[in-house]
């Protein structure tokens, strides 16, 4: 079992301990991860130089690496659409540069997204000056991550209280089915496996996951299984079970601790044991959401892996 951490989960404590992205490497090795899960955002803007000293860092600290990439493939406007398939195909090139196996990809749909709050041009491509940089100026300041981490927090409670039913959802998933149909190719070439995380909008619901996956149809489509993402009216143990079969990525999702150092808010014991009966040997990514320390948190989520698994 290899249990890798989401970059964003220790944002509190890279901008204390001043670590870049090419620091983290090294660093979450060191606190006994074998990986480091990263977005889109923290890599778009870095030249041909940045990429190839941070996939050296990779390299070198034995460090896998899996890319989130964030899209809304659910758009009726076709120059839009056209824009986020661009921008999925260079971030799975991107991941093919840096060594990473393994992507996940959250479709879009919702009303509101985290992803819309913090876009960026994405014509700030490889060798552009590197604006998107993780070393950019005030990129790690103290306001800006209170800033992101309030407006995701608050996303992400809002979310949840939603029902997963969408307005215009078989358009929608027709867009997304056609727009994957352009990028799986691609991604099957470069040997990349992506992961649709159950991540609101049209993968709120695991069913539209699971049939968005089945007409694609390809090796390298499957599902990246998030045990706290799921709206309001969906069973999370029944989700689960259903994107079980099909999963690249797991996200061990964590918010508090008791005494006893279980999840409050989650059953480990029953979620892991539907991903080990069903044979998921991929990575496992900590992510934790609470307050106090990140780090100490995604430590407790990783001991409370090993201790269930």
């Amino acid at each position: 079992m290899q249990i890798y951490v989401l970059a964003h989960s220790l944002k509190r404590t890279a901008s204390r301990k001043g670590l870049s992205l090419f620091d983290m490497p090294r660093f979450v090795r060191e606190q006994g991860f074998e990986g480091l899960e990263i977005s889109d955002r923290q890599i778009i803007g870095l030249g041909e130089d940045s990429l190839l000293r941070f996939a050296t860092e990779c390299q070198a600290n034995q460090c896998g690496l899996i890319i989130d990439i964030n899209v809304n493939f659910t758009s009726a406007d076709r120059r839009f659409l056209d824009e986020e398939i661009e921008h999925s195909k260079r971030m799975i090139r991107m991941a093919s540069d840096l060594g990473a196996g393994t992507t996940r990809i959250c479709l879009g749909g919702q009303a509101i997204t985290v992803q819309s709050i913090f876009r960026k041009q994405r014509g700030e491509g490889r060798g552009n000056g590197e604006k998107n940089s993780v070393d950019r100026p005030n990129a790690g300041s103290p306001v800006r991550f209170q800033a992101e981490t309030l407006i995701m927090r608050l996303g992400h409670i809002f979310r949840k209280s939603m029902s997963a039913r969408i307005w215009g959802l078989e358009s929608k998933l027709k867009s997304t089915i056609a727009a994957l149909r352009e990028v799986i190719p691609l991604a099957a070439e470069s040997g990349i496996h992506m992961g649709i995380e159950n991540h609101w909008g049209v993968s709120g619901d695991p069913q539209n996951i699971m049939r968005i996956v089945r007409e694609i149809d390809s090796p390298f489509l499957g599902t990246c299984r998030d045990m706290g993402n799921f709206p309001r009216g969906i069973a999370p143990l029944a989700g689960l079970e259903t994107l079980a079969p099909h999963a690249v990525i797991l996200h061990a999702k964590s918010y508090g601790f008791r005494q006893d150092s279980e999840e409050k808010n989650i059953d480990y014991g029953k979620c892991l044991s539907i991903f080990h009966r069903n044979g998921f040997d991929g990575p496992i990514t900590v992510e934790f959401e609470g307050l106090g320390d990140d780090l100490e948190g995604c430590r407790l989520t990783r001991d409370l892996i090993r201790r269930h698994w």
